[in-house]
């Protein structure tokens, strides 16, 4: 944002600058112009989730809760006194778009909060200080570089699945990839199926009893209804029958 919009904001006498779910970085001349000051709504839980794409690295990282911070914008991102927060339980299967959402609907109600309280009584906008040897900071780095290795656990995977997946909306670590029958698919869901491996050997695949697709991991086999190939999302095991040429004989 330009620096000189911080001008701007002192000749019009702005008390309240908000920032929700901006991917910019704000000027400290912009930051610091408002009367009663900045304020920003992440969506996670400060200071454990700072930095980008919170919600998709709390479902990867198979955390129970998540959250949303609104706190005052400082120098240094994220790193702000809190103003309020929220916690709330991930929903089993939710994925990174749900859960995104549910952060922005929460995320409003604090902000309305902020709101009310400045128009009232600006010194009572809380500014409780971060206990920034707790932070965490996660960059634009997509993690396994966006490829699934059938070593992972059965959980590990349909959580990295479900963290990518923002259907209809593209994803901001894209979907994640998979050499399945010898070729490159992209993964759209998974879902655990609670049969253990056995003997199979991970990346092995088998048509399940409902026509999607049931690949080996470390542990178990998950269920995949879903694969993107060539940019077209179609059933599981049709996409790899038709890929390979010919049916998915059954083990």
């Amino acid at each position: 944002m330009d620096p000189s919009f911080g001008e701007e904001i002192l000749e019009a006498g702005v008390d309240l600058l908000l920032n929700a779910y901006s991917l910019f970085i704000i000027s400290d001349r912009v930051v610091e112009a408002p009367r009663i000051g900045s304020y920003n709504l992440h969506p996670g839980p400060l200071p454990a989730y700072a930095g980008l794409n919170s919600p998709s690295w709390a479902i990867l990282r198979g955390e129970v809760d998540h959250g949303v911070t609104v706190h005052r914008m400082e120098r240094i991102v994220d790193t702000g006194p809190i103003a309020y927060r929220s916690t709330f339980p991930i929903h089993p299967g939710e994925t990174g778009l749900e859960l995104s959402i549910r952060c922005i609907r929460v995320g409003v109600d604090l902000m309305m909060r902020l709101v009310d309280t400045a128009a009232r009584d600006p010194s009572e906008i809380p500014a409780i200080p971060q206990d920034l040897s707790m932070r965490r900071y996660f960059g634009g780095e997509i993690p396994y570089q966006g490829r699934i290795s059938w070593s992972l656990r059965a959980k590990q995977v349909c959580d990295f699945v479900r963290a990518c997946d923002f259907h209809p909306f593209e994803s901001p670590w894209g979907t994640p990839t998979a050499l399945i029958g010898g070729r490159e698919f992209g993964v759209a869901k998974a879902i655990p199926s609670g049969i253990p491996r056995r003997d199979a050997s991970p990346g092995s695949a088998q048509p399940s009893k409902d026509g999607s697709l049931l690949v080996a991991c470390a542990d178990e086999w998950i269920e995949i209804p879903t694969l993107v190939d060539h940019g077209t999302r179609r059933r599981g095991y049709e996409a790899l029958g038709s890929a390979r040429g010919h049916p998915i004989p059954p083990e």
